[in-house]
């Protein structure tokens, strides 16, 4: 399998569940965003895994052509950025996340995420059909 269906699939997949529960789980994720930035730890953690999935991407799925698969590269870079500012400056997404807690900043993220995630998997699973059929 083309490493750009996969990503697409993968990412589609995760963006549309993510998207409901923002839409379904906003109390919910509010007491996870405030209770995050108060551990260190897990913050490092999150922010190591953020780093290395960003590289992962970027390293294997560089493409910055007019089409879906520069989607996939963009949020590569997004968790690369995502890992390296909670490493460097915890105290910013900090700030960020009081911002989210606030506002309808979960509902926007939600809709962003759900047609983000509907494009990818749209790609990933019925783009291929039509490669096949051309």
């Amino acid at each position: 399998m083309d490493v750009s269906i996969f990503l697409a699939r993968l990412f589609g997949l995760y963006l549309t569940i993510i998207a409901f529960v923002y839409f379904f789980r906003k109390t919910f994720l509010r007491e996870v965003l405030r209770d995050f930035y108060n551990n260190s730890a897990l913050v490092v953690v999150t922010s190591i895994i953020n780093l290395f999935i960003g590289l992962l991407i970027i390293l294997n799925h560089n493409i910055w052509e007019y089409s879906w698969r520069v989607v996939i590269t963009l949020i590569g870079y997004l968790s690369l950025l995502k890992g390296i500012l909670n490493l460097f400056a915890p105290e910013y997404g900090k700030k960020m996340a009081a911002k989210v807690m606030e506002g309808n900043i979960l509902m926007y993220s939600g809709v962003i995420s759900l047609a983000l995630g509907l494009y990818l998997l749209y790609y990933g699973f019925f783009g291929v059909v039509q490669m096949f059929l051309s």
